[in-house]
């Protein structure tokens, strides 16, 4: 079957375009909302997915031709025959921006199926482990050209086009909350006091520590979460951006971070580590900037991260390809400088992208090094289960390539509570306080989004 491409003029902004899918079942956007930054050269929306996979431990459900069918077994596998099935059906070649395929997220605690793991974090929110929804027809805006087009099954592209043609206008809705942290400064410092002693007992040499903020809404207005996602793209604007709706929840993302990009059958990813406050005036930001880009110990743990991903790339990739650019980069965001390193690997000719999922995944910028010690002391020390966040969050496509950022900077809405998460990385010669302080740094593009809407 082949794909139709229609283009159409749009006069308003990316997120006046969404509003008129939004109300539509499991609509989603994947929004480069950052202009002019380098991963930032499309976005993407649709809704009415013909067909969804989710999954809960391993109890998965798949929706097709309008029903529901369950059964037991390991998420990541069954989604690949699933996902393979599909694609047979789409001789796809291979583009530029994604076209036909699956939007949705892989949450952290799937790696209970890749590694035998301890399990004593209680589980707190019963989003899906795992949820991916199948459209036929998307729309696709290219930024660099300001090009609008629908992209899909020819019998399909009119009726999305008909959405859009729609008068529908959002709704502005206060949106009243209480935001609490999970553990008090004493318990985070207390943890990550136990973190050092375990890296100088040599269990480990990093571990990404956070820590969740509960939210209480006060209402559950239908129009709450687009809200919501469009001041958070206009407070903290990321390159990966995202909310998918999906069943009884949402998730909204403004994530800076690349897990793994698959193109040409070279993978490549952007792990995060270094963090300094920013916006706070520019003889601050100055020196905040300068403190990140002399600073050991964020290199230090920047290049404990780049040699596991290194490692896990290495495990599916061409022997001598893989490689590192771009090491110690540092990139300014609204309220934060984060410093990225690049690595990637042309594949080994009989890897799938699962099998690549697999390699990498939980992204190694989230757990530490080693990374199996460091989710063990995860595990033991974080109250609750990650569930979907530090994950990863976008798309999979048919004609083989695939793009997905690390859930982070991310709000998981369950009617009319929600949480989100910070953390950072723990090494050697960390200082309590200031990893504690981090925390709320990273915090701060989400509660200033919301702070926004409070009435």
């Amino acid at each position: 079957m082949t794909l139709q491409t229609t283009s159409f003029d749009w006069l308003g902004s990316p997120l006046d375009l969404y509003a008129k899918l939004y109300p539509s079942p499991f609509s989603f956007f994947l929004y480069s909302s950052m202009t002019g930054h380098s991963n930032s050269r499309y976005s993407y929306m649709g809704c009415d997915p013909y067909l969804i996979f989710q999954s809960k431990g391993q109890a998965i459900s798949v929706f097709s031709n309008e029903k529901w069918r369950h059964f037991s077994g390991n998420p990541l596998i069954e989604f690949e025959k699933l996902f393979n099935e599909e694609s047979i059906r789409w001789k796809l070649s291979e583009q530029d921006f994604f076209s036909r395929g699956a939007v949705g997220y892989w949450g952290y605690d799937l790696k209970d199926f890749l590694e035998t793991l301890p399990s004593k974090a209680e589980k707190e929110f019963d989003a899906p482990d795992s949820f991916w929804m199948f459209y036929k027809s998307i729309i696709v805006i290219d930024h660099r050209y300001s090009n609008y087009f629908i992209v899909g099954d020819p019998h399909e592209t009119q009726k999305l086009y008909d959405k859009i043609t729609n008068i529908i206008s959002p709704a502005s809705v206060t949106c009243d909350y209480t935001v609490s942290p999970s553990v008090s400064e004493s318990d985070y410092i207390r943890s990550i006091l136990s973190i050092k002693e375990r890296i100088g007992a040599g269990d480990v040499y990093e571990v990404n520590l956070s820590q969740r903020f509960h939210i209480q809404f006060e209402n559950d207005e239908p129009w709450r979460d687009f809200n919501i996602f469009r001041s958070l793209t206009e407070v903290s604007p990321a390159p990966f951006s995202a909310i998918l709706k999906c069943l009884d929840f949402s998730v909204i993302s403004s994530s800076p971070e690349r897990f793994l990009k698959i193109r040409d059958r070279v993978a490549e990813s952007q792990p995060i580590k270094g963090t300094r406050p920013c916006g706070l005036g520019f003889s601050e930001d100055e020196q905040n900037y300068l403190d990140l880009y002399t600073s050991d110990k964020d290199h230090a743990e920047n290049l404990m991260i780049v040699d596991l991903v290194r490692n896990d790339l290495g495990r599916v990739s061409k022997a001598g390809s893989v490689a590192v650019k771009d090491l110690f980069k540092i990139e300014k965001f609204s309220t934060v400088f984060q410093m990225l390193s690049t690595i990637s690997g042309t594949l080994n000719d009989d890897v799938s992208n699962m099998d690549v999922i697999r390699a990498c995944f939980p992204p190694g910028s989230m757990t530490g090094a080693p990374k199996i010690s460091a989710m063990k002391i995860i595990e033991e020390l974080e109250p609750y289960k990650r569930g979907i966040y530090s994950g990863a969050i976008g798309y999979m496509g048919f004609d083989g390539n695939c793009d997905l950022s690390v859930i982070i900077r991310t709000l998981i809405l369950l009617g009319q509570k929600g949480y989100f998460q910070t953390g950072g990385a723990v090494v050697w010669d960390s200082d309590p306080k200031k990893e504690y302080e981090e925390c709320w740094d990273k915090a701060r593009g989400i509660l200033n989004a919301l702070e926004k809407l409070k009435s």
